[in-house]
């Protein structure tokens, strides 16, 4: 009978299995302890010998840039600097300029006058470019007094002027073919001078009726007006602008 597989002696069996798993289990520890030191002990060996490999390089710069130093020193003459320590500013101030001229580094450069685009003017508009519109009371009562609002806009893009002495604005106020009252019988009544308008502007004139008629001379006739529709119309050259008002007898 074989005495590894099948112990003998005077404990049991399963005593004898016990120890020889235990042996083995120390045995095993103490092989992993051994790989470990080993380990170690040469990952060491390595740090030293690339400590010592370097020392010698460091050292021979060291040495190198304290002689530069020195000798620069004894000598008087200034260390140099590396074109990649000089400063943008510096690099730019010694760039030499065109033939015949020198360049400063404290020239500023001049700010040219930014170009602007005036509005045209013309002296004199044209009614073509002008638009009027006309407002004012729906319902008026016989006998008072009621304002008309004429509106004159500069359409184009130029500053101009209207000298309404040749071009005058005039309101008429009429029923049917009858004409009741009219600015043109006398020239206060209306706007006079000279219109002067920027371009796409307005200007406002406000002009009042006595809801009377009118003759030439700047006559008005103090008879009463009956009730009924009116219309109002401004003119301004070629172009007009109506206006209905209704006249009530109170």
């Amino acid at each position: 009978m074989n005495p590894w597989l099948h112990p003998q002696g005077p404990e049991s069996s399963r005593t004898y299995w016990l120890r020889r798993g235990l042996a083995v289990v120390v045995a095993l520890v103490v092989l992993a302890l051994a790989v470990r030191v080993v380990d170690v002990i040469a990952g060491r060996g390595d740090s030293s010998a690339t400590i010592r490999a370097n020392a010698p390089v460091s050292s021979a710069t060291t040495a190198s840039r304290s002689a530069t130093r020195t000798s620069a020193t004894a000598s008087g003459a200034e260390p140099t600097t590396s074109a990649a320590s000089v400063s943008p500013a510096a690099a730019r101030s010694s760039t030499p300029g065109p033939a015949g001229t020198s360049a400063s580094p404290s020239a500023k450069p001049t700010s040219q006058p930014t170009p602007t685009n005036p509005t045209p003017i013309r002296p004199t508009c044209s009614v073509d470019d002008l638009r009027v519109a006309l407002a004012g009371a729906r319902q008026v009562k016989s006998g008072a007094t009621t304002t008309y609002r004429i509106r004159v806009v500069n359409t184009s893009e130029a500053d101009c002027a209207v000298p309404l002495a040749g071009q005058p604005i005039t309101l008429a106020i009429t029923s049917g073919t009858d004409k009741i009252w009219t600015t043109a019988d006398c020239a206060t009544w209306g706007p006079h001078g000279t219109l002067r308008i920027k371009a796409g502007a307005e200007r406002v004139f406000p002009i009042t009726w006595t809801t009377q008629r009118s003759s030439s001379g700047c006559s008005l006739v103090k008879q009463q007006l009956r009730g009924g529709t009116y219309w109002a119309k401004a003119t301004l050259g070629s172009q007009s602008a109506s206006y209905r008002t209704v006249l009530y007898l109170g």
